[in-house]
C-alpha cells in the first residue's frame, strides 16, 4: 500500500492490484484513499483504467500483445511474484489464491480465462 501514496494511478502498482485481489478493489481503493496514503486517489468506478503494463506482467508480455486473456496459473504467478517482490513474510496457501481467483472468474463470468476488459471492470466495479 505504501505505493499508492506516490500515484493517483493506483491500478500501476503490482503490490496493488494483487492486494485487489486478494481483499477487494473497494477495501484498497478506500484505505489507499486515507489521509495518510493519497486522498487524491479517484474513488473506484472513477480510478484509471488497469495498467496494460501490469496485465503483460500478468499473462506474458508475447501473450498480451495478442490480447491473450489471464488464466489461474497466470493469476497465481502474479500474486506470488508480487508478494516476492514487496519482500513480505506472510505467503497465502495456494488454495486461498486460487479462491481468490475464482472469486475474480465468478464475477466476470468469462469462465476459465479472463480477459483485460473483464479484469478491468472487476478492478473498478467488484463490490465485496
Amino acid at each position: 500500500m505504501q505505493k499508492a501514496k506516490g500515484t493517483t494511478y493506483i491500478w500501476s502498482k503490482s503490490s496493488c492490484v494483487a492486494a485487489a485481489f486478494c481483499e477487494s478493489p473497494q477495501s484498497i481503493i478506500q484505505h489507499s484513499r486515507c489521509k495518510e496514503f493519497n486522498p487524491k486517489i479517484a474513488e473506484q468506478a472513477a480510478a484509471p483504467a488497469l495498467s496494460f503494463n501490469i496485465f503483460k506482467n500478468i499473462v506474458g508480455a508475447e501473450c498480451a500483445d495478442v490480447g491473450d486473456p489471464m488464466d489461474q496459473q497466470d493469476f497465481v504467478d502474479f500474486v506470488y511474484r508480487t508478494l516476492e517482490s514487496i519482500g513480505t513474510n506472510a505467503w497465502p496457501n495456494a488454495n486461498e489464491v486460487v479462491g481468490w481467483c475464482n472469486n475474480i472468474k465468478n464475477w466476470t463470468k468469462t469462465g476459465s480465462m479472463i480477459p483485460y476488459n473483464n479484469l478491468n471492470d472487476y478492478l473498478r466495479y467488484y463490490k465485496a
